[in-house]
Protein backbone atom coordinates (compact mmCIF):
# COMPACT_ATOMS: atom_id res chain seq x y z
CA UNK A 1 0.00 0.00 0.00
CA UNK A 2 1.22 3.52 -0.86
CA UNK A 3 1.15 5.06 2.61
CA UNK A 4 2.13 8.51 1.29
CA UNK A 5 -0.89 8.77 -0.99
CA UNK A 6 -3.08 7.21 1.71
CA UNK A 7 -2.19 9.87 4.27
CA UNK A 8 -2.45 12.61 1.66
CA UNK A 9 -6.01 11.51 0.86
CA UNK A 10 -6.74 11.28 4.58
CA UNK A 11 -5.55 14.88 5.08
CA UNK A 12 -7.76 16.02 2.23
CA UNK A 13 -10.77 14.26 3.77
CA UNK A 14 -9.98 15.77 7.16
CA UNK A 15 -9.57 19.19 5.55
CA UNK A 16 -12.96 18.89 3.88
CA UNK A 17 -14.62 17.84 7.12
CA UNK A 18 -12.86 20.71 8.96
CA UNK A 19 -13.96 23.20 6.34
CA UNK A 20 -17.53 21.92 6.45
CA UNK A 21 -17.66 22.08 10.23
CA UNK A 22 -16.39 25.68 10.44
CA UNK A 23 -18.11 26.96 7.32
CA UNK A 24 -14.85 27.54 5.43
CA UNK A 25 -14.42 26.77 1.77
CA UNK A 26 -12.23 23.86 0.73
CA UNK A 27 -10.17 26.25 -1.39
CA UNK A 28 -9.29 28.21 1.74
CA UNK A 29 -8.09 25.04 3.48
CA UNK A 30 -5.94 24.21 0.47
CA UNK A 31 -4.47 27.74 0.44
CA UNK A 32 -3.70 27.50 4.15
CA UNK A 33 -1.94 24.17 3.63
CA UNK A 34 0.14 25.66 0.85
CA UNK A 35 0.88 29.21 2.09
CA UNK A 36 0.30 28.98 5.82
CA UNK A 37 -2.42 30.59 7.90
CA UNK A 38 -1.31 34.22 7.66
CA UNK A 39 -4.30 36.58 7.93
CA UNK A 40 -4.61 38.34 4.58
CA UNK A 41 -7.95 40.00 5.23
CA UNK A 42 -8.32 43.74 4.71
CA UNK A 43 -7.58 45.57 7.94
CA UNK A 44 -5.67 42.68 9.48
CA UNK A 45 -2.49 43.53 11.32
CA UNK A 46 0.49 43.19 9.00
CA UNK A 47 4.25 43.50 9.30
CA UNK A 48 5.49 46.30 6.99
CA UNK A 49 9.30 46.57 7.01
CA UNK A 50 9.29 50.22 5.89
CA UNK A 51 6.57 51.30 8.30
CA UNK A 52 7.52 53.89 10.91
CA UNK A 53 7.73 52.72 14.46
CA UNK A 54 5.34 54.09 17.05
CA UNK A 55 8.15 56.22 18.52
CA UNK A 56 9.04 57.66 15.11
CA UNK A 57 5.41 58.49 14.37
CA UNK A 58 5.05 60.29 17.69
CA UNK A 59 8.24 62.28 17.06
CA UNK A 60 7.01 63.42 13.63
CA UNK A 61 3.64 64.37 15.09
CA UNK A 62 5.39 66.35 17.83
CA UNK A 63 7.54 68.27 15.36
CA UNK A 64 4.61 69.05 13.05
CA UNK A 65 2.50 70.35 15.93
CA UNK A 66 5.27 72.40 17.53
CA UNK A 67 5.67 76.15 17.02
CA UNK A 68 7.86 76.83 13.98
CA UNK A 69 10.59 79.40 14.27
CA UNK A 70 10.64 82.48 12.08
CA UNK A 71 13.09 82.76 9.19
CA UNK A 72 16.41 84.38 9.94
CA UNK A 73 16.50 88.15 10.25
CA UNK A 74 17.68 89.97 7.12
CA UNK A 75 19.10 93.50 7.33
CA UNK A 76 19.75 95.92 4.48
CA UNK A 77 21.83 99.08 4.97
CA UNK A 78 22.04 99.85 1.25
CA UNK A 79 20.47 98.88 -2.04
CA UNK A 80 21.00 95.42 -3.59
CA UNK A 81 21.82 93.64 -0.35
CA UNK A 82 18.51 91.84 0.22
CA UNK A 83 15.97 91.11 -2.47
CA UNK A 84 12.49 89.66 -1.93
CA UNK A 85 10.30 88.09 -4.55
CA UNK A 86 7.10 86.20 -5.23
CA UNK A 87 4.61 85.28 -7.95
CA UNK A 88 1.02 86.50 -8.17
CA UNK A 89 -1.80 85.39 -10.44
CA UNK A 90 -3.41 87.75 -12.94
CA UNK A 91 -6.80 86.91 -14.43
CA UNK A 92 -6.96 86.04 -18.11
CA UNK A 93 -10.09 86.16 -20.33
CA UNK A 94 -10.59 82.41 -19.75
CA UNK A 95 -12.00 81.30 -16.40
CA UNK A 96 -9.52 79.12 -14.54
CA UNK A 97 -6.54 80.24 -16.64
CA UNK A 98 -4.04 82.79 -15.37
CA UNK A 99 -1.01 84.83 -16.20
CA UNK A 100 1.80 84.72 -13.65
CA UNK A 101 3.59 87.91 -12.60
CA UNK A 102 7.10 87.35 -11.21
CA UNK A 103 8.26 90.36 -9.16
CA UNK A 104 11.49 91.18 -7.25
CA UNK A 105 11.68 94.12 -4.85
CA UNK A 106 14.59 95.50 -2.83
CA UNK A 107 14.27 95.47 0.95
CA UNK A 108 16.22 98.72 1.37
CA UNK A 109 14.03 100.99 -0.75
CA UNK A 110 11.07 98.77 -1.79
CA UNK A 111 11.77 99.46 -5.44
CA UNK A 112 10.84 96.90 -8.06
CA UNK A 113 14.16 95.44 -9.21
CA UNK A 114 12.78 93.32 -12.02
CA UNK A 115 9.55 91.71 -13.14
CA UNK A 116 8.22 89.38 -15.83
CA UNK A 117 4.93 87.78 -16.81
CA UNK A 118 4.64 84.21 -18.08
CA UNK A 119 1.82 81.79 -18.81
CA UNK A 120 3.05 79.23 -16.27
CA UNK A 121 5.15 78.83 -13.13
CA UNK A 122 8.65 77.43 -13.62
CA UNK A 123 12.04 77.63 -11.93
CA UNK A 124 13.48 78.17 -15.42
CA UNK A 125 11.49 81.42 -15.63
CA UNK A 126 12.63 82.25 -12.09
CA UNK A 127 16.27 81.82 -13.05
CA UNK A 128 15.82 84.06 -16.09
CA UNK A 129 14.13 86.68 -13.91
CA UNK A 130 17.14 86.85 -11.58
CA UNK A 131 19.66 86.54 -14.38
CA UNK A 132 18.15 89.59 -16.06
CA UNK A 133 17.96 91.46 -12.74
CA UNK A 134 21.65 90.86 -11.94
CA UNK A 135 22.67 91.92 -15.44
CA UNK A 136 20.46 95.02 -15.27
CA UNK A 137 21.85 96.23 -11.93
CA UNK A 138 25.38 94.96 -12.41
CA UNK A 139 25.45 93.02 -9.16
CA UNK A 140 23.90 90.18 -7.19
CA UNK A 141 22.32 90.50 -3.74
CA UNK A 142 23.71 88.75 -0.69
CA UNK A 143 20.30 87.36 0.29
CA UNK A 144 17.08 86.51 -1.52
CA UNK A 145 13.90 85.80 0.43
CA UNK A 146 10.81 84.10 -0.96
CA UNK A 147 7.96 81.71 -0.22
CA UNK A 148 8.22 77.92 -0.44
CA UNK A 149 6.74 77.27 -3.87
CA UNK A 150 8.36 75.01 -6.47
CA UNK A 151 9.45 77.94 -8.69
CA UNK A 152 11.31 79.35 -5.66
CA UNK A 153 13.07 76.14 -4.60
CA UNK A 154 13.66 74.46 -7.97
CA UNK A 155 17.10 73.01 -8.71
CA UNK A 156 17.66 75.36 -11.65
CA UNK A 157 17.17 78.52 -9.59
CA UNK A 158 18.96 77.28 -6.48
CA UNK A 159 21.92 76.23 -8.62
CA UNK A 160 22.05 79.71 -10.12
CA UNK A 161 22.04 81.26 -6.64
CA UNK A 162 24.88 78.94 -5.63
CA UNK A 163 26.99 80.03 -8.60
CA UNK A 164 26.61 83.70 -7.62
CA UNK A 165 27.02 83.18 -3.89
CA UNK A 166 23.44 84.22 -3.13
CA UNK A 167 21.98 82.87 0.10
CA UNK A 168 18.26 81.99 -0.24
CA UNK A 169 15.84 82.05 2.68
CA UNK A 170 12.22 80.99 2.78
CA UNK A 171 9.00 81.79 4.60
CA UNK A 172 7.21 79.26 6.73
CA UNK A 173 4.43 77.38 4.89
CA UNK A 174 1.22 79.42 4.69
CA UNK A 175 2.68 82.32 6.72
CA UNK A 176 2.38 85.50 4.63
CA UNK A 177 3.88 87.66 7.41
CA UNK A 178 7.29 86.13 6.72
CA UNK A 179 7.39 87.97 3.38
CA UNK A 180 5.28 91.05 4.17
CA UNK A 181 6.78 93.64 1.84
CA UNK A 182 6.14 91.72 -1.38
CA UNK A 183 2.63 90.89 -0.14
CA UNK A 184 2.07 94.60 0.51
CA UNK A 185 3.25 95.36 -3.02
CA UNK A 186 0.76 92.88 -4.50
CA UNK A 187 -2.05 94.43 -2.46
CA UNK A 188 -1.12 97.89 -3.75
CA UNK A 189 -1.02 96.42 -7.25
CA UNK A 190 -4.47 94.83 -7.14
CA UNK A 191 -6.23 97.60 -5.20
CA UNK A 192 -4.97 100.46 -7.31
CA UNK A 193 -7.66 102.38 -9.27
CA UNK A 194 -7.89 101.08 -12.81
CA UNK A 195 -6.75 97.55 -12.05
CA UNK A 196 -8.47 95.44 -14.77
CA UNK A 197 -11.06 92.79 -13.94
CA UNK A 198 -9.03 90.62 -16.30
CA UNK A 199 -6.27 91.05 -18.86
CA UNK A 200 -7.20 90.49 -22.48
CA UNK A 201 -3.84 88.96 -23.38
CA UNK A 202 -0.39 88.44 -21.95
CA UNK A 203 0.79 91.51 -23.90
CA UNK A 204 -1.97 93.54 -22.24
CA UNK A 205 -0.83 92.29 -18.83
CA UNK A 206 2.81 93.13 -19.54
CA UNK A 207 2.04 96.63 -20.76
CA UNK A 208 -0.21 97.36 -17.80
CA UNK A 209 2.32 96.09 -15.26
CA UNK A 210 5.14 98.06 -16.92
CA UNK A 211 3.14 101.27 -16.48
CA UNK A 212 2.27 100.36 -12.89
CA UNK A 213 5.88 99.60 -11.94
CA UNK A 214 7.01 102.94 -13.41
CA UNK A 215 4.38 104.74 -11.30
CA UNK A 216 5.17 102.68 -8.19
CA UNK A 217 8.92 103.28 -8.34
CA UNK A 218 8.82 106.96 -9.25
CA UNK A 219 5.51 108.45 -8.08
CA UNK A 220 4.06 106.32 -5.27
CA UNK A 221 4.59 107.89 -1.84
CA UNK A 222 5.25 104.83 0.26
CA UNK A 223 3.63 105.04 3.70
CA UNK A 224 6.04 102.47 5.13
CA UNK A 225 8.98 104.73 4.20
CA UNK A 226 7.55 108.00 5.58
CA UNK A 227 5.96 109.05 2.28
CA UNK A 228 8.81 109.05 -0.18
CA UNK A 229 9.01 107.14 -3.44
CA UNK A 230 11.24 104.07 -3.77
CA UNK A 231 13.46 105.87 -6.28
CA UNK A 232 13.92 108.86 -3.96
CA UNK A 233 15.38 106.57 -1.34
CA UNK A 234 17.38 104.53 -3.84
CA UNK A 235 19.03 107.71 -5.09
CA UNK A 236 19.65 109.02 -1.56
CA UNK A 237 17.30 112.00 -1.96
CA UNK A 238 15.31 111.12 1.14
CA UNK A 239 17.88 112.66 3.51
CA UNK A 240 17.40 116.15 2.08
CA UNK A 241 13.63 115.65 1.78
CA UNK A 242 13.31 114.70 5.46
CA UNK A 243 15.53 117.61 6.55
CA UNK A 244 13.40 120.02 4.53
CA UNK A 245 10.17 118.65 5.99
CA UNK A 246 11.47 118.84 9.55
CA UNK A 247 12.58 122.43 9.03
CA UNK A 248 9.22 123.40 7.53
CA UNK A 249 7.28 121.87 10.43
CA UNK A 250 9.57 123.48 13.00
CA UNK A 251 9.14 126.90 11.41
CA UNK A 252 5.38 126.42 11.23
CA UNK A 253 5.15 125.62 14.95
CA UNK A 254 7.31 128.59 15.82
CA UNK A 255 5.10 130.86 13.74
CA UNK A 256 1.76 129.37 14.85
CA UNK A 257 2.37 127.75 18.27
CA UNK A 258 -1.32 127.63 19.16
CA UNK A 259 -1.98 125.14 16.39
CA UNK A 260 0.25 122.58 18.09
CA UNK A 261 -0.30 123.40 21.74
CA UNK A 262 1.92 121.12 23.83
CA UNK A 263 2.33 118.57 21.03
CA UNK A 264 5.67 118.13 19.30
CA UNK A 265 5.97 118.33 15.56
CA UNK A 266 6.43 115.14 13.62
CA UNK A 267 10.03 114.16 12.99
CA UNK A 268 11.05 112.45 9.76
CA UNK A 269 13.96 110.20 10.67
CA UNK A 270 16.48 108.74 8.27
CA UNK A 271 16.63 105.01 9.04
CA UNK A 272 20.07 103.45 8.91
CA UNK A 273 18.72 100.00 8.07
CA UNK A 274 15.65 98.10 6.93
CA UNK A 275 14.85 94.76 8.55
CA UNK A 276 12.95 91.76 7.24
CA UNK A 277 11.59 89.40 9.90
CA UNK A 278 13.11 91.13 12.94
CA UNK A 279 13.78 88.74 15.77
CA UNK A 280 12.82 91.33 18.37
CA UNK A 281 9.55 93.18 17.85
CA UNK A 282 9.54 96.94 18.13
CA UNK A 283 8.10 98.31 21.35
CA UNK A 284 4.80 100.09 20.98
Amino acid sequence: MDFVNFYAKLEIIRGCEFAKFFGISQRTIQRWNKNGTKDLRKGAEKSVPRKLTQEESEEIYKVCCSARGKPEERIATAANQVWMWDITWLKSPVTGMWYYAYVIIDLYDRSVINWAIYENESDEHSKQLFKDACRKHGCAPKFVHSDNGNPMKGVTLVGFFYQLGIVPSYSRPRVSDDNPFIESFFKTLKYTPGYPQHFNSIDHARKWLADFVDWYNNCHWHSGMQYITPMQKRKGLHCQIFASRNETLSNAKEKFPNRWGKRNTRKFIVKEQEILNPQVKKSA
